[in-house]
C-alpha cells in the first residue's frame, strides 16, 4: 500500500500542470465544502459555551393558527415558573435598545436584557466585578441597577475597577452600576448589558408585552421529559383559555437552534453560490483527472499486459489521487481557516448583523471530519471512476494496440472545456477577495462632510411587560 501512494506521488510530478490545476481546484473544493459545512453545522445547532450549555433551553410558544411565534405569555410564564418540575431556575427576558450615558463617554447604543435574576443565573457565569442580579433586584418599586457587558465597561469607563456603584443613565432611567461581566459574555444572546426585569404577581390571557422563556433542565430530564410535562399545562390552559390557548403549543428548544422550515429554506438559498463553485471545481477536477488518466492509456496498458489485476490498476489510481487529495486538503483547510479569521465576521455580520456570543469562527473538528469525508470522496471520484472507465474491455483493447498507437487525445473542444472550468475556479477567490474590499470600501467610506457631526436616530415602540394593553403578534413582530 505504500508503495502505491510513493507510485501517486511520482506520477503526480510527472504531470505538474494538471497537478497543479486539478489540486488547486480540489484545494478550492474541500476548503469552502469544509469551511461552509462547519458554519452551517454552528448556525443549525450551536454550541453553547457555558458550564453544561447543553442544558440551557428555551420554551417556544406557536400559535398553529397564523405559524407565527406567540410571545405574549407573561400568564404562561408565571404558571410555567409554578408548576414545572423539570427545569431549574426558569427565567423571563426581553431584548430593549437603549442609550448608555456616562459623565466619562460619549453616549452610545447598546442592546440590554431585561430579565429575572432565575434567567441571569441560568449562565453559571460569575461577574468579573461586583454582583450580578437577584430576587430582589425585580420587585416592583426596586431600586434600577445594571449589570454592564465587558465591552460597554471598557467604551464608558475605560476599564475602572471602581465602576461598582456609579450612576449610569439607561435611557432616561438612572441606574446603579452593580457589576460587570466578564469579557466574551453577552448572554442570553448578544446582549450587552443587563437590567431587572419586573413583573407583576398576575396576568391575563396574552396580556402584557413580549417576553422569552429561558431555563435550564433539571438533572437527569430529557428535553422529551419537559415536552411531555408542558403538553400537560397546555391542555390545561386550552380548556381554561379556549378563545386564545386552544391553537396555542409550547416545546422545549436549545438557544439558536433553527426549527423554522422558511429560515433554513432561506439559508440554503443564500448558500446557492457556495454550491455551484463546488460543482464547477468538482466537474474541473473530474475533467482534469479523467483527461490525465486518457492519455496515460498506453502505460495502463502497459501494466495490464505484464499482469496487473483491473482491481490493482484502479487502487493505484485511487492512491494518485488520494495523495493530490490529501494535500489540497492541507491546503484547502488552512486557507479556510485563514480567510475566517480575515473575513468571515465581516461576511457574516453584514449578511446576518450583530452575531450570537455562541458563534466561534475558528474551524471546529468537525470542519476537519467533513474536509477527510471531501478528501476521501474526491480521491473516489476523480481516481476509482476514471479508472474503472479506462481499463473496461482493456484485454480486447490491447489486442488491437499496435507499437505506434498512442493514448486519447484531446481536441480543441476539451481544451477548451478543460480551461474554461478550470478558470471558474481560479476566479472564485478572486470573487470572494473583491466582495470582502467593496464591503470594507463601503465601512470606510467618506461621504464627503463631516458626518461626525450628525446623529441618526431610530425610534421603536417600546411596550412595557406589565402593561395591561393587548398586542397582536403581528405588531410585535414588525417592533
Amino acid at each position: 500500500m505504500l508503495q502505491d501512494y510513493k507510485l501517486g506521488l511520482r506520477a503526480l510530478l510527472k504531470f505538474p500542470g494538471l497537478t497543479f490545476a486539478g489540486g488547486l481546484a480540489l484545494a478550492i473544493a474541500i476548503g469552502v465544502g469544509a469551511g461552509w459545512y462547519d458554519i452551517w453545522g454552528k448556525i443549525l445547532s450551536p454550541t453553547i459555551p457555558l458550564p453544561d450549555g447543553d442544558r440551557i433551553v428555551l420554551i417556544e410558544t406557536q400559535n398553529t393558527l397564523t405559524s407565527r411565534p406567540e410571545l405574549r405569555i407573561a400568564r404562561d410564564f408565571l404558571e410555567w415558573r409554578r408548576e414545572l418540575k423539570t427545569i431549574d431556575d426558569l427565567g423571563a427576558y426581553r431584548t430593549v435598545a437603549r442609550t448608555l450615558a456616562t459623565s466619562e463617554a460619549a453616549p452610545e447604543p447598546i442592546q440590554v436584557a431585561e430579565l429575572t435574576a432565575a434567567a441571569f443565573s441560568t449562565a453559571r457565569v460569575p461577574p468579573l466585578l461586583g454582583r450580578g442580579l437577584l430576587a430582589s433586584d425585580e420587585t416592583p418599586g426596586a431600586p434600577s441597577v445594571i449589570v454592564l457587558g465587558y465591552g460597554a465597561w471598557q467604551r464608558s469607563f475605560g476599564g475602572r475597577q471602581d465602576v461598582v456603584g456609579l450612576v449610569v443613565n439607561v435611557g432616561s432611567t438612572p441606574a446603579t452600576v452593580i457589576g460587570v461581566m466578564p469579557d466574551g459574555f453577552a448572554y442570553p444572546v448578544k446582549h450587552e448589558a443587563w437590567s431587572p426585569l419586573q413583573l407583576r404577581g398576575s396576568y391575563g390571557p396574552l396580556e402584557g408585552g413580549a417576553i422569552s422563556v429561558i431555563g435550564r433542565l433539571a438533572a437527569g430530564v430529557t428535553r422529551a421529559q419537559t415536552d411531555a410535562e408542558l403538553r400537560v399545562l397546555a391542555e390545561r390552559a386550552a380548556a381554561a383559555f379556549p378563545s386564545t390557548h386552544e391553537h396555542l403549543q409550547s416545546r422545549v428548544a436549545g438557544p439558536g437552534e433553527m426549527r423554522d422550515v422558511t429560515g433554513i429554506a432561506h439559508l440554503a438559498l443564500t448558500n446557492v453560490p457556495v454550491l455551484l463553485v463546488l460543482l464547477i471545481a468538482c466537474m474541473s477536477v473530474g475533467t482534469l483527472v479523467y483527461a490525465r488518466t486518457a492519455t496515460r492509456e498506453g502505460e495502463i496498458a502497459l501494466r495490464s499486459a505484464l499482469g496487473a489485476s483491473r482491481g490493482r490498476i484502479v487502487a493505484q489510481m485511487f492512491a494518485e489521487a488520494l495523495v493530490l487529495g490529501g494535500v489540497a486538503a492541507i491546503v484547502g483547510v488552512t486557507a479556510a481557516a485563514f480567510a475566517l479569521r480575515t473575513w468571515g465576521m465581516l461576511f457574516l455580520e453584514t449578511n446576518m448583523g450583530r452575531l450570537p456570543f455562541w458563534f466561534d469562527l475558528s474551524l471546529s473538528p468537525r470542519a476537519f471530519a467533513g474536509a477527510i469525508f471531501l478528501t476521501v470522496a474526491g480521491a473516489a471520484i476523480a481516481g476509482i471512476m476514471p479508472a474503472l472507465k479506462i481499463t473496461r474491455g482493456m484485454g480486447h483493447r490491447l489486442k488491437q494496440t499496435t507499437a505506434g498507437s498512442g493514448g486519447l487525445q484531446f481536441g480543441g473542444v476539451w481544451t477548451v472545456v478543460i480551461v474554461a472550468q478550470v478558470a471558474a475556479t481560479v476566479m472564485f477567490p478572486a470573487v470572494v477577495y473583491v466582495e470582502q474590499s467593496l464591503l470594507r470600501g463601503v465601512q470606510d467610506f467618506d461621504p464627503g462632510f463631516a458626518n461626525e457631526q450628525y446623529l441618526a436616530v431610530q425610534i421603536e415602540r417600546d411596550y412595557p411587560i406589565d402593561g395591561g394593553a393587548n398586542v397582536d403578534a403581528a405588531t410585535l413582530e414588525r417592533n
